[in-house]
């Protein structure tokens, strides 16, 4: 019985090797990616402030003015440094 053992044992030595001498193919099919393992959202929607009231709009909205305003104020004063070094320059 032991001669049988040993025979099956040499039979898959021999199939290890001939498994390992064969060169390691790749399947005939890509593999499909598998998902991740947590969801591609949140399972809840982010928070969302409630809209402003109409007189916190009022408020920002005359911020913003004042600040359009002052911008305006900057260009003119750098406008009318450009116009005063060209009639300079048209004058030298």
């Amino acid at each position: 019985m032991s001669s049988m053992l040993e025979s099956q044992i040499n039979a898959i030595r021999k199939r290890l090797e001939e498994l390992k001498s064969q060169p390691q193919s790749q399947p005939s099919q890509p593999q499909t990616p598998q998902p991740p393992p947590f969801p591609m959202f949140p399972a809840f929607p982010p928070y969302m402030a409630p809209p402003p009231t109409p007189e916190e709009e009022i408020a920002e909205l005359e911020d913003y003015k004042r600040e359009l305003e002052e911008e305006i104020k900057s260009v003119e004063t750098r406008i009318a440094e450009l116009k005063r070094m060209l009639g300079r320059k048209g004058q030298g």
